[in-house]
């Protein structure tokens, strides 16, 4: 058998597998750049690359070289409880440790010392990748519009989207605020990791982090299936776990942070027909009390809003009458306003004395 050449290594911010976007494109802001092996580096060898809007990077598992290889395998999007076979995987675990990745291609450079180099976005690869070949992205032959994912067709699911109204961002930059604004899927890591590293390169280390990225909804127990379970845990908490992951590193070094959590006052009693989202709730309840007393000697505080009926887009699907029903049961007697939590948060944000604790802002409709 002829020994596969390396004719080039990718070379990427992500020097380890943690934070590694599971398949290519679904981090298009992640750069990187194709570097040329010394045998490699003729500029006629990409002669007319540069015409080519994205190209395909066939690759080594580096990280997963291994003599035998697994016939079936348990794919992390089963979670890795269904064995499928290894061919209608992408697994690394496979006779020959070589993967295929989609990038898109942004220019060519003619380096003095390194020759050509090729610029890169959406790459899934860890720095030092080996790649094997380069092959051009050709959209009449290579895009399958009509294509069916197997499994993964059952499991997608759609993205979370975030209306932010560009009025509010020029707003606060009229007011002499420093803004921003970045999408992110909080239950995907790679997508948090890419968030957090573009805020940092625009402002510094996190030094401020709030965790209110949330879904909700109704059903009797028993029709909750096992997708809408782990939906509501890998936004509810994944998310909160992939952010506080992601932003916790430079409030270790510089010894100082605050991390606020928005749980729910369902989360401290439970709700009938809500046992998924009281699940989630409550489960950051016990993050942000577990966390308060590790990161408390590093100078870290940790708390926690847990709102109680709010008037925001979450409840809209709400019968109206179910919400004046809740308004009544309120003793202040008016449900609650984003700017209500807004104001504990700031409470929260600027109460240097107060770690692990859990603020109700419910209007007294749960009293602890």
């Amino acid at each position: 058998m002829t020994e596969m050449k390396i004719i080039a290594r990718i070379r990427t911010e992500l020097p380890e597998k943690f934070g590694v976007p599971r398949q290519s494109g679904l981090v298009p802001q992640l750069r990187a750049r194709v570097v040329f092996e010394p045998g490699y580096r003729n500029p006629d060898a990409v002669r007319g690359l540069e015409d080519f809007s994205h190209i395909w990077l066939i690759w080594q598992f580096s990280q997963a070289v291994r003599e035998d290889w697994s016939p079936t395998v348990r794919p992390p999007r089963l979670g890795g409880n269904r064995r499928m076979g290894v061919f209608a995987t992408r697994s690394p675990f496979r006779p020959n440790a070589m993967g295929l990745s989609s990038v898109q291609l942004d220019r060519v450079e003619l380096d003095p010392q390194l020759g050509p180099v090729l610029h890169v976005r959406g790459a899934d690869l860890m720095d030092g990748t080996p790649i094997f070949d380069i092959k051009p992205y050709l959209a009449y032959t290579d895009s399958h519009p009509q294509a069916t994912g197997g499994f993964t067709d059952g499991l997608a699911h759609a993205p979370l989207t975030v209306d932010c109204a560009r009025s509010l961002l020029a707003q606060l930059t009229a007011e002499g605020c420093r803004a921003m604004m970045v999408q992110a899927d909080v239950s995907q890591q790679d997508q948090v990791t890419a968030m957090v590293r573009q805020v940092e390169e625009t402002f510094g280390p996190v030094s401020l982090l709030v965790n209110n990225a949330g879904v909700a909804g109704q059903a009797l127990f028993q029709d909750i299936t096992p997708e809408l379970w782990h939906r509501y845990f890998s936004v509810n908490v994944d998310g909160a776990f992939y952010c506080i992951r992601a932003a916790l590193p430079h409030m270790l070094r510089q010894q100082s942070g605050c991390i606020l959590n928005v749980s729910s006052m369902w989360g401290q009693v439970g709700a009938s027909c809500e046992a998924a989202y009281s699940a989630t709730k409550g489960a950051i309840l016990a993050l942000t009390k577990a966390l308060a007393q590790e990161l408390g000697p590093s100078g870290i505080r940790v708390n926690a809003v847990a709102p109680g009926v709010i008037q925001t887009d979450m409840c809209a699907h709400v019968d109206p009458a179910v919400m004046e029903s809740l308004r009544q049961q309120t003793p202040i007697e008016r449900l609650g306003t984003p700017e209500d939590i807004a104001r504990a948060m700031v409470y929260l944000a600027d109460a240097e004395f107060v770690t692990g604790q859990v603020l109700p802002v419910n209007g007294g409709f749960v009293i602890t």
